[in-house]
């Protein structure tokens, strides 16, 4: 090694460590503050889950809204069994009780594990699906059977993929566009009494024997962390806010099961759904006063 090799080596070495030991305090400064930001300003990393209303009854094993009644007032009722496939052998069971089958609750990431270790105490994620008949109308008319689902997701960072513009698509449905409607249901606990803002999707759906297609429409509302909210952009960026310790989500959708009538007849029956289910399905909901006291609650125990 020559002379000048022997005196560059050292100052090499020292430059060398004098870099990695800014490297370090940068690193070490930014972790401090970022800490000193989760401490001083409340920011949490882990979101909590909020339990749902006390007289909410869940099922342990199908995470299934269980009391939401099969019949409201006299004019909507859960089809009977035997009412809706002609093909399908009585089994006891409504036909209008969707049960979602278990390959498809992993996707919708309902009756996981988690929800498993916080059903007992309600805070879990659950769902219910059924088919409603109007009595009101006779048999054939394409607005007698409406769907109806709830879905109802705490504690997460879920990232609400499953609206109808995605999943209907998915099933073959060609979209004809999603508007903003504004439906009043007075009767509702505040904040959803009022004029309430709903997402509307319009669909071409082919028929079941393959010749023609009917359009129908899907109703959906979101309500996030109580307050009514039309927008899944909206609700996937607020569940990611720092400052949010306690979070729920539940979509409510809906819809006639049959189609090929116009617009402006087909809204006017799902206000009039809405008026009958929309206070029923708001008193299983937590309230926004519901998730700010949890939040209070956490604050004056730190």
């Amino acid at each position: 090694m020559s002379d000048a090799t022997k005196a560059s080596a050292p100052r090499a070495t020292v430059k060398g460590w004098l870099h990695f030991g800014v490297a370090a305090a940068v690193l070490a400064v930014t972790a401090i503050g970022f800490e000193y930001a989760i401490a001083t300003l409340k920011w949490v990393t882990q979101k909590e889950p909020v339990p749902w209303p006390k007289d909410v009854v869940v099922s342990p094993d199908h995470f299934r809204w269980e009391n939401l009644p099969a019949q409201v007032g006299s004019r909507y009722e859960v089809a009977a069994d035997g009412e809706l496939y002609r093909n399908k052998p009585a089994d006891g069971v409504p036909d209008g009780e969707n049960i979602i089958r278990e390959e498809l609750m992993e996707t919708l990431k309902i009756g996981t594990p988690l929800d498993k270790a916080r059903v007992g105490e309600r805070r879990s994620n659950w769902y219910t699906s059924r088919v409603y008949r109007d009595n009101r109308l006779p048999d054939g008319h394409p607005l007698k059977y409406w769907q109806l689902d709830v879905y109802y997701y705490t504690g997460g960072l879920d990232t609400v993929p499953h609206v109808p513009e995605r999943c209907m698509q998915a099933a073959g449905a060609t979209p004809l566009g999603t508007e903003e409607v504004v439906f009043s249901v007075p009767a509702a606990r505040s904040p959803w009494d009022g004029d309430v803002r709903f997402q509307r999707a319009r669909f071409s759906v082919p028929d079941p024997d393959g010749f023609g297609s009917r359009d129908v429409s899907e109703y959906y509302v979101f309500s996030l962390n109580g307050k009514p909210e039309t927008s899944w952009e909206r609700v996937r960026l607020e569940l990611t806010y720092p400052w949010l310790r306690y979070t729920y989500f539940a979509k409510i959708q809906f819809g006639p099961v049959g189609g090929g009538i116009d617009v402006e007849s087909t809204d006017a029956a799902a206000e009039d759904f809405m008026n009958y289910f929309l206070p029923v399905i708001a008193q299983a909901l937590p309230r926004p006063e519901d998730v700010a006291a949890l939040e209070a609650a956490q604050e004056q125990a730190e």
